[in-house]
């Protein structure tokens, strides 16, 4: 496999070191990986560790992820934040959520 995406459902997953290692095996060397996420979710059925963190900590934390698997490269970030004027927030409107995508290769074996 040359491509893999996880998109937003990384808050859900219980073994997330085991999904990035079965990630890992099944891409080819080269292959890309790439995860990608909001500040959205369902509370009850996301794990602890990111209903507690912050956006900057997930982002961290997706880091983590990739790098407690050898063989991937350091994940690239790249956020899409909302360009809403502030103050529509301060009038209760909607002003867009922030998007994340993280991503990584499989380096050569």
């Amino acid at each position: 496999m040359l491509l893999l995406t996880v998109c937003v459902s990384l808050q859900y997953i219980q073994y997330p070191e085991a999904v990035f290692s079965e990630i890992h095996r099944i891409l080819k060397p080269g292959g890309v990986a790439i995860v990608s996420f909001s500040n959205r979710i369902f509370y009850q059925k996301a794990i602890q560790i990111w209903r507690g963190a912050s956006e900057a900590s997930r982002v961290e934390l997706v880091k983590r992820y990739f790098a407690s698997v050898p063989g991937f490269t350091t994940a690239e970030v790249i956020v899409n934040q909302s360009t809403a004027p502030n103050f529509l927030q301060w009038l209760g409107l909607p002003t867009g959520d922030p998007f994340y995508a993280m991503i990584a290769c499989r380096l050569e074996s």
